[in-house]
C-alpha cells in the first residue's frame, strides 16, 4: 500500500489533487471532514474543544459550530495551537486506525491523506513501497506509518 499526504496552504489545491487521485482509485481521508466528525454532535472531541473555547461555540444539536469556533481558535496563534493540542491527536489516531483498516484489505493497492498543516518528509522505515508524508514527530505523538507493509 502506498500512502501519500497532500499537503499545502489554504487555496494551493489540496483538494482538487485529493479528487483527482479519487478519480483515479485512491482511498482518499480528507483530515478536514474527519475533524469535523470528532467534534459534531456525539463526537469524541466535541466536549473537549467546548470547555476548551465556551459554551458559545457548542451548536444547537450539542456538538461544535465551527464557524464560531473557527473565530477564537483563529484569533491568536495561542488559541490555535490549543484547538491544535485537541483535535490533532484524535485525528492522528484515527488515520492511523484508518490506514490500518486499509492495510487489511488486499484489494486495495493505493491510499491517500489530504491534510495541510504538515510538510513532506522521508519514510522513516526502509520499505521502499510506502512512499509517507507526515507531519513532524512533535505534532503527530504516538502515530506511526512505518509500520504499513506494501
Amino acid at each position: 500500500m502506498y500512502v501519500l499526504a497532500v499537503t499545502g496552504g489554504i487555496g494551493s489545491g489540496k483538494t482538487t489533487v485529493a479528487r483527482l487521485l479519487g478519480d483515479l482509485g485512491a482511498t482518499v481521508i480528507a483530515l478536514d471532514d474527519l475533524a469535523k466528525g470528532l467534534t459534531s454532535a456525539g463526537g469524541p472531541l466535541a466536549d473537549a474543544v467546548i470547555a476548551a473555547f465556551g459554551e458559545g461555540v457548542r451548536s444547537a444539536e450539542g456538538g461544535v459550530e465551527h464557524k464560531a469556533l473557527a473565530k477564537l481558535a483563529f484569533a491568536t496563534p495561542e488559541t490555535a495551537r490549543r484547538l491544535d493540542g485537541i483535535v490533532h491527536p484524535g485525528v492522528y489516531a484515527a488515520v492511523a486506525g484508518a490506514l490500518d483498516l486499509l492495510a487489511e484489505v488486499p484489494s486495495r493497492r493505493r491510499s491517500s491523506c489530504s491534510t495541510s498543516p504538515c510538510s513532506p518528509r522521508r519514510p522513516s522505515s526502509s520499505t521502499s513501497s510506502t512512499a509517507c508524508w507526515s507531519c513532524p514527530p512533535t505534532r503527530t505523538p504516538g502515530w506511526r506509518a512505518s509500520s504499513l507493509a506494501a
